[in-house]
């Protein structure tokens, strides 16, 4: 059914004193934790569920109160039952639903203040006038799904409760506008001077599962022969026509404290052995014919041997290029001395790829299908290693890597261990600031991540499915210092001491020549400094030797002359009172010491208001910081969700903005294969591509039209949407930032005091489709993709759009 135009609150109160319905005037009533959900009752029991256009289960009427009680107090009668009226269903859990001659009292409501920074001016917290048990509760948007519906998640029961979950307990009225929205921005009043570009960080979790194979350079899995983590092997064994031999792990023989791989050759010189590597899962590489790739290995030979190296692809049964060298007896097993070789193969053409069916080839486990936006790849590339003629060897460590061509350069010119595609993914996106770190950071110690890849006991370490010795904190921070990318590290809080914490300060800061830290960073093979300023101990934790940790680093980063240090408290809630005084007490420096928000799609801004406003001592000033947003998607929805709450970073009063450090959104990219349980990378990558997921395209559209100071943008219409309006720094152009979150178009019409337009015309950028659950696959990399159209400006002066559904759009205009 089409709604009727949502008034103002005076008016629905107007008209509510008059005792005459203003017909279905509320529409839509949905929370702000998920704008795509709407309150609706079935079989008399509420829930919030997904929004269905047509369905007068989700309509309402704003009525007196049926208590008599003056305003705020109203009821909410049902379109489609008229003689019902929104109640107190369940006494016993504070179900909400629908009932014909209702308690008075149990069915009227309070529009209260919200308990949340309110969406528009129809949004409120509905607190209960009940004289019963749930007096005072408010209506809240559960994770609960009891109803006798049964709607399945993100659905939730509407409940009764004390309205702690803030976003879920404010509601809006209105399902958008029939007329539009207008709003006027008055050019002259800056509400924020310099929006901070760390709002427009990213969040990277190197224990989800194949996340690092979107940065990480060395293509191999399993470089040291360690026991992988998917239903194939990670190595199988190749044998050419009549040779005798065979391959297998030497425990016996170990490098670095791991099992080694055993080749031997027993037969004629022409014969060979080896191993063979297909990458993640089996599923093969993509290599580029004509560009040269890097192979590195250690190896010995108890006899003196000839081992080779190949790239080969399965696809034609075709060698594309091979090299052979020889390795020289050094000894028995027991004493014996392993040698480091590099080679180059250059592959004399390309590999193909192709989508196969999940589970259809059992030497490749692609994980399981987790819909449209991922694939089973079936990649032609594969390596081969071993032992050619009578020989015998053992092979440590492989890493097989693109040459320059494929790697991300230093300032100085020499590469780092990142895939280029990985980091033009960031750079495209204008990640400023990444947070490397989750779950799998509780059981992190720093040590063990230093030094050579094939050194590192965290070789045996993993989380999720996969966790890579060859991409831990400090490749992380090598590749964000290349890209002039803010680097944020979270590690385990009890596995490293407080000596730990401060030995990590110098060994990141210290001098490579006075330092004892210092001097094994520059042995590991970094005499540079890692610049990392932010450091979080623990993740989802309260860390009780936090107040040491701090004192022993701000110690340690005094000597070794390092710059100011923040500190990331692992715990959405901060210090307690206790160790809050302690901090000041001990001389901390309080406002470099931030919390660490973690929430859903959105809402960190109101948290560190809500902690701002109620510190745990007097005084204590923190910072604070919003390191994940856990959404769990990717898709269209997800970017509306993310376009919403950086306009809410971009307007908040700056009493608060100015004292939040970053946001990084969760994660910065994850696979298009071998799904890893958190279905949120706002980027995608396979062996052969990259591509931006809906959310990616959001950060991309936002830092293509960068504008750093928001100034106020007034509504002139009873309808509001999550809008900004800014000014580039040269005060020449106007930016205006919109979402419409319904399923109807949505007119936006934008007048100017202050200034004027320039030209006749302005640039539009839109990202948008037919449904808020699409997102982008392989095979349509840019369905959900943003549109660039010019709009002509009216006579009036104004800008005049119309939002497309479930839209997020960009106006730029220039400005006399």
């Amino acid at each position: 059914m089409a709604w009727a135009q949502t008034a103002v609150l005076a008016l629905l109160l107007a008209c509510a004193r008059a005792a005459a319905p203003l017909g279905p005037v509320a529409g839509y009533i949905f929370p702000l934790s998920n704008l795509q959900l709407g309150l609706r009752h079935c079989n008399y029991v509420c829930s919030a569920t997904p929004k269905e256009p047509g369905v007068q289960d989700f309509g309402w009427v704003i009525v007196p109160a049926l208590s008599g009680a003056p305003d705020p107090a109203v009821s909410f009668q049902s379109v489609n039952y008229p003689t019902y009226y929104l109640t107190i269903a369940d006494q016993a859990t504070g179900a909400v639903g629908i009932a014909e001659n209702p308690d008075k009292y149990d069915a009227s409501w309070t529009l209260a203040t919200p308990l949340y920074k309110p969406l528009s001016n129809l949004s409120y917290s509905i607190r209960s006038a009940s004289t019963g048990a749930f007096a005072g509760k408010y209506i809240t948007a559960s994770n609960q799904n009891k109803a006798p519906c049964g709607y399945a998640p993100p659905s939730g029961d509407a409940l009764l409760t004390d309205g702690s979950a803030a976003a879920a307990s404010t509601w809006n009225l209105g399902t958008g506008p029939s007329n539009g929205t207008s709003v006027i921005v008055d050019v002259g009043t800056v509400i924020n001077p310099a929006v901070n570009r760390k709002f427009m960080g990213c969040h990277h979790d190197y224990g989800f599962a194949q996340a690092p194979r979107g940065f990480t350079s060395n293509l191999i899995y399993g470089s040291s022969f360690e026991k992988g983590t998917f239903s194939v092997p990670s190595w199988t064994n190749y044998q050419s026509p009549g040779a005798h031999g065979g391959s297998g792990i030497g425990a016996d023989t170990a490098f670095s404290s791991k099992p080694s791989m055993n080749v031997h050759v027993d037969s004629g010189s022409t014969d060979e052995v080896g191993v063979i590597n297909r990458g993640l899962g089996g599923s093969g590489f993509a290599l580029e014919g004509g560009k040269d790739y890097s192979v590195e290995l250690y190896a010995y030979g108890d006899e003196d041997s000839t081992m080779f190296v190949e790239l080969y692809d399965r696809t034609s049964g075709k060698s594309l290029a091979r090299q052979t060298f020889p390795v020289a007896a050094q000894g028995p097993a027991w004493g014996s001395n392993w040698n480091n070789y590099s080679v180059t193969l250059t592959p004399s053409d390309s590999t193909t790829c192709e989508a196969i069916a999940w589970g259809s080839d059992p030497s490749i486990d692609c994980g399981g299908d987790e819909g449209d936006a991922y694939l089973c790849p079936r990649c032609g590339g594969e390596f081969r290693i071993g032992v050619v003629g009578k020989g015998s060897v053992n092979i440590g460590f492989v890493n097989l890597q693109p040459g320059s061509w494929g790697l991300l350069a230093r300032k100085d010119g020499s590469y780092t261990r990142t895939l280029k595609s990985g980091a033009d993914l960031l750079t495209t996106m204008g990640v400023s600031i990444i947070r490397s770190g989750g779950t799998v950071s509780q059981s992190m110690r720093w040590t063990d991540w230093r030094g050579p890849v094939w050194n590192r006991p965290s070789q045996q370490q993993f989380w999720g499915d996969s966790l890579l010795s060859g991409w831990g904190p400090f490749e992380v921070i090598d590749m964000c210092n290349a890209l002039g990318i803010e680097p944020i590290i979270t590690l385990a809080y009890d596995s490293n001491d407080v000596l730990d914490w401060a030995n990590l300060v110098e060994y990141c800061w210290g001098d490579a020549e006075t330092t004892s830290w210092g001097q094994r960073r520059a042995a590991d093979g970094h005499p540079d400094v890692y610049n990392i300023t932010v450091f979080e101990l623990g993740n989802e934790q309260y860390n009780p030797h936090f107040l040491e940790q701090v004192a022993a680093m701000e110690k340690r980063a005094k000597a070794v002359g390092a710059p100011e240090l923040h500190y990331m408290f692992p715990d959405n809630g901060g210090l307690n009172a206790a160790d809050a005084a302690k901090a000041m007490a001990m001389g901390l420096p309080i406002t470099r010491i931030m919390p660490d928000i973690h929430v859903g799609a959105g809402g960190a801004v109101q948290e560190a208001a809500g902690l701002f406003a109620n510190p745990p001592v007097p005084g204590f000033d923190q910072s604070a910081i919003n390191c994940e947003t856990n959404a769990g998607t990717h898709d269209l929805q997800r970017a509306l969700d993310e376009a919403t709450d950086l306009i809410t970073w971009f307007t908040y009063d700056t009493a608060v903005t100015n004292r939040l450090y970053a946001r990084t959104a969760s994660f910065c990219t994850g696979s298009g294969s071998q799904f890893d349980s958190w279905n949120q990378g706002i980027a995608f990558f396979l062996q052969n591509m990259t591509w931006f997921q809906p959310p990616g395209y959001v950060h991309q559209m936002i830092t293509s039209t960068w504008a750093e100071k928001s100034v106020q943008a007034t509504f002139a219409s009873p309808d509001t949407i999550p809008l900004a309006a800014q000014l580039t720094a040269d005060g020449k152009s106007l930016v205006i930032r919109a979402v419409n979150h319904e399923a109807v178009s949505q007119p936006l019409s934008v007048s100017l005091t202050g200034a004027s337009l320039s030209g006749g015309s302005f640039t539009i950028w839109t990202l948008s489709g037919q449904s808020p659950a699409t997102d982008n696959s392989p095979d349509s990399p840019t369905r959900i993709a943003p549109v660039k159209t010019t709009g002509t400006i009216a006579q009036a002066g104004k800008l005049q759009v119309t939002l497309p559904k479930y839209s997020f759009t960009i106006l730029v205009a220039s400005l006399q």
